[in-house]
């Protein structure tokens, strides 16, 4: 009975250690670089970075539109023209002669 009792014990003291040995969140493990992409290559520096430097001070340039579906930014189709550009108006010439009534 006694061997019993013991074997019951230890059955409850490992079910009881069970959570205990699982994964653990560490202190500080909840930085941004810890993503899928970081995480399948810890030296990718995608993602942690903006694609553009920071402005700073007054803007003076033209702003940009970011690009969506509707004005074509994304996608992964040719660019779509409105209209072919057509070719430059040219005018014709009247035929010149010189002196001796030949064409030029």
């Amino acid at each position: 009975m006694n061997s019993c009792m013991r074997h019951v014990a230890a059955l409850l003291l490992g079910l009881a250690l069970i959570p205990a040995a699982q994964a653990q969140n560490l202190p500080g493990s909840n930085n941004g670089n810890n993503g899928p992409i970081h995480r399948a290559n810890p030296n990718s520096m995608q993602g942690t970075q903006p694609n553009a430097p920071a402005v700073r001070g007054i803007q003076t340039g033209p702003t940009t539109r970011t690009p969506t579906l509707e004005n074509g930014g994304i996608g992964n189709s040719y660019p779509k023209r409105n209209a072919a550009p057509s070719r430059p108006a040219t005018e014709t010439k009247a035929p010149t002669y010189d002196a001796n009534g030949n064409r030029r």
